[in-house]
């Protein structure tokens, strides 16, 4: 086979070896991110339960402020009831004071149900946090190995690239140049098969005197649809 033709093929089939460890690469740097997007996610969510807890604890302050004030105000009314001198002024303060138990009433009662929901974001930011510390150590542990795995295929890259460099480095700089203008052309297939008067990267006839040419190996011939350079 003529060297030219020979060290294209090689030199194509490095090409194709390494796209597909690069294929790999993106595939483990793609789980990689996505493992570290679902642990974002997670550590989101228990932020947002933090600032619900925040906010009911917030709340429930403001509701104990304002249950006090009313307890103020009914042990100020019920001191006055002593002091009054007619009946009026004195159903007048009991009737306050039952308006002031009323109100009290439904604050115990807001109060009692944010203390329930309060338990309730407290379990579940706790759970979420003993999950998240969980999945950390995981991810720690699954990223490393897919780290790895990247690593052991940038080390073949890195080797192809030297064989696909020495290999260049002995065509002709023409067919070097043709080579890499058709492979970047034909989606990184510049060198196809030549079977049974068929070029395997179009699909096309070859005409069968060029056919017989082309099974010498002897030179480079192209594909007369796609000019592809052609083998067999």
């Amino acid at each position: 086979m003529e060297h030219n033709l020979e060290n294209l093929i090689t030199l194509q089939e490095l090409e194709l070896h390494f796209r597909e460890r690069q294929c790999k690469i993106e595939m483990l740097e793609q789980e990689m991110t996505e493992l570290r997007q679902r642990l974002d996610q997670a550590k989101v969510e228990a932020e947002e339960t933090k600032a619900k807890f925040e906010e009911n604890q917030k709340e429930n302050r403001k509701l104990e402020v304002a249950l006090k004030s009313k307890e103020e105000e009914k042990t100020k009314y019920q001191k006055q009831l002593f002091s009054v001198k007619t009946n009026r002024e004195y159903q007048s303060l009991l009737n306050e004071i039952e308006k002031v138990k009323t109100e009290s009433g439904k604050l115990e009662e807001k109060i009692i149900v944010r203390l329930e929901e309060a338990d309730l974001l407290k379990g579940d930011l706790k759970r979420r946090k003993a999950q998240i510390s969980k999945e950390k150590k995981r991810v720690e542990k699954e990223c490393q190995k897919l780290c790895q795995q990247v690593g052991k295929h940038q080390t073949e890259q890195d080797t192809i690239k030297s064989k696909a460099g020495e290999l260049k480095a002995k065509l002709e700089p023409e067919v070097l140049s043709d080579y890499e203008r058709l492979l970047k052309l034909k989606r990184g297939l510049a060198v196809v098969l030549a079977q049974e008067e068929i070029c395997s990267g179009c699909h096309m006839h070859i005409p069968p005197q060029l056919f017989e040419e082309i099974k010498r190996n002897d030179q480079i011939y192209r594909c007369p649809s796609c000019l592809r350079i052609l083998f067999t």
